[in-house]
């Protein structure tokens, strides 16, 4: 109904299903992501840690990439991601623009930055930090960094995302081994994070593909259509 009223009265549906991370928990709370996602008019997602780019937590891709894919698919040009939240007192900008370059290489092209906090008093200053907002530092310095996400992020809404490697994203095999097999279910998260990081380490990208997409997909000798997108 949200969706439908949205759409009646012109404003852009958004927003993110979480944990869009976690191939496992999704099994629990939002078992089919990536059709859900289809309903945003702007699919979105979020960005919890910092350690995003890192081999030791490469499952973290996994929801940006999702969600990217589906917005191609469905021939969306924007992408969002709520960033830089829950990332400590200490994160600085070199990080911030660290994490940023990479959900851009993810596909994201559109961020909402976590948080700007009027006030630090209580429950607050631990809640979710950081507050990239006068209390910090690099409060003076920060329009530079947004100087530069506003540039970057205009470039990749104006251009298309070349890609033709797909990669299953399979649902019902992690949901055959519920609950019975956590353990093995957990074990081949961690291997599909490890394929997702090596790819785009290989500067090789690659979009998910549900199985309900790749059972209706049409397919020539010369690849695949899911939607908008070919492989």
């Amino acid at each position: 109904r949200l969706l439908a009223w949205c759409r009646k009265n012109g404003i852009q549906s958004t927003g993110h299903l979480s944990p869009e991370e976690d191939p496992v928990g999704q099994q629990r709370l939002i078992p089919d992501l990536m059709a859900l996602v289809k309903d945003f008019q702007l699919p979105g997602s979020d960005l919890i840690a910092s350690n995003i780019g890192t081999r030791d937590f490469c499952i973290i891709n996994i929801g940006q990439k999702l969600v990217a894919s589906v917005a191609r698919q469905q021939g969306r040009r924007e992408v969002l991601c709520e960033a830089l939240g829950v990332s400590g007192e200490d994160l600085d900008l070199a990080r911030m623009k660290s994490m940023l370059d990479w959900l851009f290489v993810l596909g994201i092209n559109k961020i909402v930055i976590h948080g700007q906090f009027y006030s630090l008093d209580g429950h607050r200053k631990r809640e979710a930090p950081p507050s990239i907002f006068w209390q910090a530092p690099y409060w003076p310095h920060f329009s530079a960094l947004s100087d530069y996400i506003q540039r970057v992020a205009g470039l990749l809404k104006r251009g298309e995302r070349i890609c033709d490697v797909a990669v299953l994203y399979p649902t019902a095999h992690i949901n055959a081994m519920l609950p019975d097999r956590q353990a093995e279910a957990e074990e081949f998260r961690q291997h599909l994070g490890e394929l997702s990081y090596a790819l785009l380490s290989e500067q090789v990208d690659f979009d998910f593909v549900s199985e309900a997409d790749l059972l209706a997909c049409k397919s020539s000798s010369d690849g695949a259509q899911v939607g908008k997108a070919k492989y």
